[in-house]
């Protein structure tokens, strides 16, 4: 016990002796067991400090340099340099480094590396790589927000990874589940399964094909790059079948008019009562779209298709038939064929 109460004296004395040569706002050190017991005591946050050392919690005036919290750190000005805490960072003001911790950051604005295993709070504005296992939320992000849920309540410009993203406007990229956006939906390029755009893209599409009598199709984004979900009803051998399928698409604009279409799919064949068959359709769709109006439109154009099924399966469980194969490739248990078809549709915009 004795060589303890030396230890903590001679660290006390040291902090004391060293800080003794800083400027009056700022100082090299500090040492606190938990606030207020510690080298400065209640007047540490009347200080910035070069090397904060906080066995437990510590708060304190500023950072310029490196800060140390078993739990928790708390600093009343800003933060420059590198921050680690096993739970907490809680900066007043702006933060700049590399901020890490085992739970949350929080501060007015973060720029650097912000990285922690719950949550990222910047309630202005981050800029760099803004990392958490839970949520990232600030009102505009400049670089990469990674998180389960990303928010920039405002703007958005650079890259938004995780389950759900959202944004009001912007550039950049989102990827996740379900991206989010209020404004300007073709500034920003969204690859999820359901994106949500004000000012987005959203369409009905009733086609048919050489393989299925009728399809349907919901698109959802923004014209840059959009989800599509897909169903088909066919008939083989006079039994009924069903596709569900899905995919990414994309326009180019040629005229007022006029606009190039590319289409990307997957589509899985089910028979009757829905049981799986074990066939498989992939597709590049390449049409010409003609608007009518603003809400309807024509399309036609070539379907090309690789379709893989099994090799020794019965007629009976026939989704289609190949109408003919440019290429034809067969293993022990599947045949992949290749050929070139057609698709035309009605595409209502919602």
């Amino acid at each position: 016990m004795k060589r303890i109460y030396f230890l903590l004296t001679t660290l006390f004395l040291a902090f004391f002796i060293i800080n003794k040569t800083q400027a009056q706002n700022e100082r090299r050190a500090q040492f606190t067991f938990f606030y207020p017991i510690g080298s400065s005591g209640h007047n540490s946050i009347d200080y910035s400090y070069k090397f904060s050392f906080n066995t437990i919690y510590g708060i304190n005036g500023g950072v310029n340099g490196f800060e140390l919290g078993s739990v928790g750190n708390v600093v009343k000005g800003s933060v420059n340099g590198f921050q680690l805490a096993g739970v907490f960072n809680l900066t007043t003001q702006n933060s700049s480094g590399g901020i890490i911790s085992g739970v949350i950051n929080s501060s007015k604005a973060m720029e650097g590396l912000s990285l922690s295993g719950v949550a990222n709070i910047a309630r202005e504005e981050a800029n760099g790589a803004i990392i958490s296992g839970v949520i990232n939320q600030s009102k505009t992000i400049k670089g990469l927000q990674l998180s389960t849920i990303n928010i920039a309540s405002e703007q958005l410009n650079g890259a938004q990874i995780g389950v759900v993203n959202f944004t009001k406007k912007g550039k950049g990229f989102q990827l996740g589940v379900v991206n989010v956006g209020e404004n300007d939906g073709d500034s920003i390029l969204p690859l999820g399964v359901i994106n949500i755009y004000k000012n987005g893209y959203y369409a009905l599409e009733l086609s048919t094909d050489e393989k299925l009598f009728t399809n349907v199709s919901y698109k959802m984004g923004v014209e840059k790059l959009y989800t599509i979900f897909r169903m088909g009803i066919g008939f083989r051998n006079s039994t009924q079948f069903y596709s569900l399928g899905g995919g990414l698409g994309t326009f180019f604009n040629i005229g007022a008019k006029n606009k190039i279409n590319l289409e990307v799919l997957s589509i899985q064949f089910f028979e009757n009562d829905f049981k799986y068959i074990d066939d498989i359709l992939s597709q590049v769709n390449l049409s010409y779209q003609y608007e009518i109006t603003d809400r309807l439109a024509l399309k036609f154009g070539p379907t090309f298709n690789c379709f893989i099924e099994d090799k020794n399966k019965t007629k009976k469980n026939d989704a289609f038939r190949v109408p003919y194969s440019i290429v034809e490739a067969k293993s022990d248990n599947h045949i992949t064929s290749l050929w070139i078809g057609a698709n035309a549709g009605l595409v209502i915009k919602l």
